[in-house]
């Protein structure tokens, strides 16, 4: 397997360090409101667990939810998140969707007016 190298956006990477030490500086202040006797260096070593958690859980969600995608499709599945079929059946009306794909060529769709026009906001006739 061939792993791009990572490459990391620090305008990225300080906006999130900026909110993680807002967030903390929100909670140490509410925290003090609630519980003044908890020390402040307590509170601080709560937010940061709980946001290490909070980054193990959804790395582990990224990759093993890819390594999952990537394994169905590549043993033939349509799509991911329509696993929950049979290998012989597809999803529901997908079959006459294909159909209708390869049935029409690309250039030859008929878009009328009123279907372009539909979800515009003035009240004007559309153009012949």
């Amino acid at each position: 397997m061939h792993y791009r190298s990572l490459k990391i956006n620090w305008t990225v990477a300080g906006k999130v360090v900026l909110a993680f030490f807002l967030i903390a500086a929100l909670v140490l202040f509410a925290a003090k409101k609630i519980a003044p006797d908890v020390d402040s260096l307590h509170v601080l070593l709560y937010v940061a667990s709980g946001a290490a958690c909070f980054l193990v859980v959804i790395s582990l969600e990224i990759v093993v939810g890819g390594a999952f995608n990537q394994w169905a499709l590549n043993r033939g599945a349509t799509d991911a998140q329509w696993f929950i079929f049979p290998r012989s059946q597809e999803p529901p009306g997908l079959e006459s969707l294909q159909g209708q794909a390869i049935s029409e060529p690309a250039g030859d769709h008929d878009i009328s007016a009123s279907t372009v026009n539909a979800g515009s906001s003035n009240d004007q006739p559309a153009p012949p």
